[in-house]
């Protein structure tokens, strides 16, 4: 997570919960009240005691996202989530927490990172701070607890009471960046990674917030396996099987293929599938590999990561429409000579979402909108 992140993240939730009307939001949080309650109650014990020792409230944000929050008598907001900006944090020491001091009506933030315990001892700093740079008519645009306190400090502006934790803050010393987290468990903080099995090399992690669980896909055969919480009472549907297999077709839509909840099974179907001939990969996995091999700036035009993605993207469709890409083919060669990559590209698709079409005219005027 990077300080430049911070920022958008944290705008996009905020203008989920202020476009909502205030009607809304109470149907929202009587709809997801039972959910709250649930995920608050599945909380580690750690962070439902600071939660509970501070006082704070539990906000739906919008679409199912929630935050810890304290509101203020003039309207203003604090919220904390965990580093996805959707979900409550599990680990009171956990850096790479987010916080956000919040306007009431006017879109103006300040945000950063911290752990849950630092933000909870300074909120009352960190709040005065944002109101202000507010009053001020200055930008919300400091990324780092570190420099928010500090400023805080030196221009007087803070609470009198914090004034030795935040020494103690900034007499830390700076804490190194951490390796990168895998995709799983930045969309599902709570997800332990011995939940995780060891995946054929084939697939990648899609994980998503928004989904039940985290997710992976093998784009060259179009599979998309699903890995759940081991105990079914925590799954979004407790009946599910642990792991699921799905095929994604041209049209986005998903066909069930297989699920259990033993790994082993899974893994043993998972190694002898082959999609139907013809179908794999699927329209918009090609599409997806399409626009990342397509150069992004002039500095893009031939660089290792430009070329890599356009390899990926005709190895893609070779196997998909083998008689379309293949050097034997004078019509293909033709139209690519002398064009450039992003032309070449482009005329691939083309021909894809025509053969696609032919297969299957159904798909004609939803291609049409991604051609």
């Amino acid at each position: 997570m990077t300080p430049l992140r911070i920022p958008q993240i944290m705008e996009m939730v905020r203008i989920a919960a202020e476009s909502a009307t205030r009607v809304d939001r109470e149907i929202a949080v009587h709809h997801f009240s039972d959910a709250i309650e649930k995920t608050v109650q599945r909380q580690p014990e750690p962070m439902k005691a600071l939660a509970e020792q501070s006082q704070l409230d539990v906000d739906h944000t919008g679409g199912g996202c929630l935050a810890y929050a304290r509101h203020y008598e003039d309207g203003w907001y604090f919220w904390l989530t965990a580093e996805d900006g959707a979900s409550l944090p599990d680990n009171p020491d956990d850096p790479t927490c987010l916080i956000g001091a919040y306007h009431p009506t006017d879109e103006w933030w300040l945000n950063s990172t911290a752990t849950p315990r630092q933000a909870l001892t300074v909120i009352g700093t960190f709040v005065a701070f944002a109101k202000t740079r507010y009053a001020a008519g200055q930008d919300a645009t400091i990324a780092t607890l570190r420099d928010i306190l500090t400023t805080a400090r030196s221009s007087g502006y803070f609470v009198p009471e914090e004034a030795e934790a935040i020494a103690a803050i900034l007499a830390e010393p700076e804490v190194s960046q951490a390796a990168e987290l895998p995709q799983w468990k930045r969309e599902f903080p709570g997800f332990q990674a011995a939940w995780i099995p060891e995946l054929p090399p084939s697939f990648e992690d899609y994980s998503w917030h928004n989904d039940a669980c985290p997710r992976f896909h093998d784009i060259m055969r179009d599979l998309v396996l699903w890995v759940d919480h081991p105990n079914p009472q925590d799954r979004e549907l407790p009946e599910n099987l642990r792991f699921g297999v799905c095929r994604e077709l041209d049209d986005g839509t998903m066909e069930d293929l297989y699920a259990a909840d033993e790994w082993i099974l899974v893994r043993e179907f998972l190694d002898g599938y082959s999609p139907p001939a013809g179908t794999a990969p699927n329209y918009n996995t090609l599409l997806m590999l399409a626009e990342a091999a397509k150069c992004k700036t002039d500095d893009d035009w031939g660089s290792e990561r430009q070329i890599d993605a356009e390899n990926r993207f005709f190895k893609a469709a070779l196997q998909r429409f083998p008689d379309h890409f293949a050097d034997t083919n004078d019509d293909w060669q033709e139209a690519i000579h002398k064009a450039t990559s992003d032309e070449i590209i482009e005329e691939a698709m083309s021909r894809i979402v025509k053969e696609v079409v032919r297969q299957n005219p159904k798909l004609a005027s939803l291609l049409d909108k991604k051609d």
